[in-house]
């Protein structure tokens, strides 16, 4: 196992591609969270506001361990740098024991950009997956995958001096069908046009979650995978710590579930 923390030390932009990370701070470290233009995003949130299965809460900027990781792809860019973070949820079980699965029907991710970008992110292109097994240095297995139907991203309301939030949504064509009571991974992989911005996975979620909606957050088992950058699903806490969990969405409807998804 990799133990890269010491990359917390730094403030990484998208153009230097120094890190695969970024942190609140300017590139002072002396930079106080108060000193950050904090922006409160309007329950309900962005992307999640009809029939939210799940929304792990917002990110805070003001919090001294706020940071974000590479999520998408930008092939304009250089050699074209993309990752994938597979974040972890558990679906829990509805109150109507009739039940035994939902159906997700759109997938949310909140990502920052460069507040320095000429425009915000152009989506060309976006995919998703679902994952069961995954663990250190293991793809598990990924029960549902395709692309999405998307809109382009939409501003939560939260930035700072540095970056800008949107929320990026994935609309699956066909619903996605999950067992209750199980642990299983997500991911959205979104493709911006713009060759002067990127794209980071927010992440510190307070405790209690700010807008914090349904199911209960699963920490500290979130993976990432980058061949461009080296990495094959290495767990997000040997990237920065703490990694907490990151602002995720996702919705859906209950339903009983009368052939078993395959997981």
């Amino acid at each position: 196992m990799r133990h890269l923390r010491s990359f917390t030390l730094l403030t990484i932009t998208f153009l230097a591609l120094a890190c695969v990370a970024i942190q609140a701070q300017s590139p002072s470290a002396s930079t106080s969270p108060n000193q950050l233009q904090v922006h409160p995003l309007a329950v309900p949130p962005v992307g999640c506001t009809l029939h939210c299965l799940w929304y792990s809460g917002d990110s805070d900027f003001g919090s001294v361990n706020w940071e974000g990781l590479f999520n998408g792809k930008v092939p304009n860019f250089g050699m074209g740098p993309s990752a994938q973070i597979w974040v972890p949820f558990f679906t829990a079980y509805n109150s109507n024991g009739w039940y035994n699965a939902v159906a997700v029907s759109s997938i949310t991710f909140n990502e920052v950009t460069l507040a320095s970008a000429a425009a915000p992110p152009n989506v060309t292109a976006m995919t998703f997956g679902f994952k069961s097994g995954v663990g250190e240095g293991n793809a598990g297995y990924t029960f549902a995958s395709g692309n999405c139907t998307y809109t382009q991203p939409v501003a939560t309301g939260r930035s700072n001096e540095y970056y800008v939030e949107y929320a990026i949504t994935c609309k699956l064509a066909t619903p996605v069908y999950v067992y209750a009571g199980a642990v299983n991974w997500v991911n959205i992989y979104p493709t911006i046009s713009n060759n002067d911005s990127g794209l980071f996975l927010t992440n510190a979620i307070n405790s209690p979650e700010i807008n914090h909606i349904g199911w209960g957050d699963v920490m500290n088992a979130s993976y990432f995978n980058s061949a461009y950058f080296g990495y094959s699903y290495d767990i997000t806490t040997d990237l920065y710590s703490p990694d907490t969990e990151f602002s995720v969405g996702m919705t859906g409807t209950y339903v009983h579930y009368v052939h078993p998804p395959v997981v």
